[in-house]
């Protein structure tokens, strides 16, 4: 009886011997990568931040804004920045910025600027690439685009893979977003104001710009 107890005892602590080793440490999950949105759900984005069409009405900081969609609500807040087109430089033309170029076609010299339009950053660069204009601008080129680099005479610019390059001289006008008061926001004005949807719909902007007639 005592030989059997023996061997069942080995046997047992054996057995909780085994149980004890230290095991394999389980494999770590592997991370989900990181996917940039696409550019169609970046603009889905940008569009519910802002608001874009010509003030219908003005009650203190709230207006009434007709939109392609109807009409929208927007309340600026106290620290808005409020910005219309006005008079910049050449020296306004710097990496990254958006803009537009009135540009006409010069041979083999390509295309010379007439007028560079800076967008609001809360714009973007609206339908990036080069096309023919029409109106009193036909015969003309549109680029709009975003600086690559600019030398004071040769304005580079690149957008989607698109890579333009026009030479501007002395004589060419630049537009650019200058600070503008909550007097200048009058019913008829088209506007695009930038800032965060609230639960309402309505858009408490903190910036809003006041825009040109656009170029045709």
């Amino acid at each position: 009886m005592r030989l059997l107890w023996l061997c069942s005892s080995s046997a047992l602590l054996a057995l909780l011997v085994g149980c004890s080793a230290a095991q394999p440490p389980l494999p770590t999950p592997l991370s989900a990568p990181t996917v940039a949105p696409t550019p169609a759900a970046a603009a889905a984005a940008q569009a519910a931040n802002t608001v874009s069409g010509t003030i219908d009405t003005v009650n203190d900081r709230i207006l009434t804004v007709t939109t392609s969609t109807g009409p929208k609500q927007v309340q600026l807040t106290e620290d808005a920045k409020i910005e219309q087109e006005g008079k910049g430089s050449p020296s306004d033309l710097l990496p990254g910025l958006g803009v537009g170029v009135t540009g006409k076609p010069d041979g083999a010299n390509g295309v010379t600027a007439i007028s560079i339009r800076i967008f609001p950053a809360a714009l973007g660069t609206p339908r990036p690439g080069q096309f023919p204009m029409t109106g009193a601008n036909q015969g003309n080129l549109m680029t709009n685009s975003v600086i690559e680099s600019f030398d004071g005479s040769k304005l580079v610019l690149n957008a989607a893979g698109q890579r333009f390059e026009i030479n501007v001289p002395s004589a060419t006008e630049v537009f650019k977003p200058v600070p503008a008061t909550l007097d200048a926001l009058v019913p008829g004005t088209r506007v695009l104001a930038a800032g965060t949807p609230a639960a309402d719909g309505t858009l408490r902007a903190s910036s809003i710009n006041i825009m040109g007639a656009p170029p045709r």
